[in-house]
């Protein structure tokens, strides 16, 4: 019997970390022939391919190159190089996650080619239409066969909007790659190398538009986090959040 082709199309660090455990098993499975496609949406070493090495994905079968620039632009390269690429490999299903413009560019391409789309993490909702990933995964949603929602609230969102596709919920895989993980998080001891004691400090992450792109949002948090003086905060930093606060010109010494 023939293999079952299945590309499953990632782009950003998330994706890739959320994927991995999915990932894995899909490329252990001898009944299918397996192909893993990276836009190129995130192309930084360290907001990509480290997590390949890290999560023990190898490296993807596809490798294109999105690079930045905006919404439509990036979008619009992907679904070329995604369509081109689905009509030489014609896989009989194509994976997405979440809510990126990668996801949607595959979705695109693979609904207008009549290939069946299974989307990880459907039906999570912001109610917020001026948020790109909000448009993106509904988009998304609408254009699945295969809907695998991670909790009964999704599972709810997806029916409200009547979507065409099957639902499960299949929970969040996220939890997967915690487990996975957290024997390998604990030997890296950063706690101790930062200087840190199990409850009394904060892990802060923070990235996407809608927090750091707007100046007086960005400033709302870090100004409330400041008034905490009971924990520190721990901030590893998303490149995007780094350049906004550059440009805040934020006080260093609230900061340290």
């Amino acid at each position: 019997a023939s293999k079952i082709k299945i590309v499953y199309v990632i782009g950003t660090r998330p994706e890739i970390i959320r994927s991995a455990r999915v990932i894995n098993l899909l490329r252990k499975d001898k009944d299918i022939d397996f192909r893993l496609v990276h836009t190129g949406q995130h192309y930084d070493y360290a907001m990509s391919g480290s997590f390949f090495k890290e999560l023990g994905l190898g490296a993807p079968d596809k490798q294109f190159s999105a690079g930045s620039g905006g919404h439509g632009a990036q979008t619009g390269k992907m679904l070329a190089d995604l369509e081109m690429f689905f009509q030489e490999f014609i896989p009989d299903v194509v994976i997405v996650f979440g809510d990126t413009n990668s996801s949607l560019a595959a979705a695109l391409a693979a609904t207008k080619l009549h290939i069946p789309i299974a989307h990880l993490e459907a039906g999570c909702r912001e109610w917020d239409m001026s948020l790109p990933e909000e448009v993106n995964r509904r988009l998304i949603d609408h254009c699945s066969d295969l809907l695998f929602a991670v909790s009964e609230a999704s599972v709810k969102n997806l029916k409200d909007e009547r979507v065409l596709g099957a639902i499960y919920n299949t929970g969040d895989p996220l939890y997967d790659i915690f487990q996975t993980n957290i024997a390998t998080s604990k030997k890296l001891q950063l706690t101790n190398k930062l200087g840190l004691k199990t409850g009394e400090y904060i892990l802060l992450t923070t990235h996407r538009a809608g927090s750091v792109d707007n100046p007086l949002h960005f400033k709302n948090i870090l100004e409330a986090l400041n008034v905490i003086k009971k924990y520190r905060v721990v901030f590893p930093i998303h490149p995007r959040a780094k350049n906004q606060l550059e440009k805040l010109n934020y006080p260093r010494e609230k900061l340290s």
